[in-house]
């Protein structure tokens, strides 16, 4: 079978087209991921703002220590012992709040690594030895921080590893 040179210029033309149609879907779906990661970072970002601005006011600490221990919610997270100081209630809200911008920073780090902007195995080593030496929080913020799926499905191999090690 002979191609004439009409029939092989339309081929040609019909492969170009194809392959442009191509293209601009794979650019709407880099344009889809970009604004879900503008959202999920801007997100998480306000997030990590409202914390910092509980943890440079007394008074707001002391609000949400009352607060927490006047309804249900304070003993819904399991917090470790360790940070609990009956004296000072003030100090044990900080350290929740430390514990809540740091894991918002891992989330952050992970989710961009689902991106494939990190490598893997460094986010994490980060995120293991971040839980190493203070493994009972890594309950406290599967439970009480919002946070994607491959954090928390990370967290909770972390956390089984830290238990088989224990």
């Amino acid at each position: 079978m002979k191609l004439t040179i009409k029939e092989s210029i339309e081929t040609i033309g019909i492969v170009s087209i194809v392959a442009s149609l191509i293209f601009v879907g794979m650019q709407l779906r880099l344009d889809r991921d970009v604004a879900v990661a503008e959202v999920y970072i801007a997100r998480t970002e306000s997030r990590r703002a409202d914390l910092r601005a509980f943890l440079e006011s007394e008074a707001s600490l002391q609000e949400l220590a009352n607060y927490r221990s006047e309804s249900s919610i304070g003993s819904s997270f399991p917090i470790p012992e360790a940070w609990i100081n009956e004296e000072n209630p003030i100090l044990t809200e900080a350290r929740k709040i430390r514990m809540e911008l740091n894991v918002l920073a891992m989330d952050l780090s992970v989710f961009q690594t689902s991106l494939g902007l990190y490598d893997s195995e460094q986010i994490r080593e980060l995120v293991e030895r971040q839980f190493r030496a203070d493994p009972e929080s890594i309950q406290f913020a599967l439970s009480s921080v919002s946070i994607h799926d491959s954090t928390r499905s990370l967290l909770e191999s972390i956390s089984k590893e830290l238990d088989h090690r224990n």
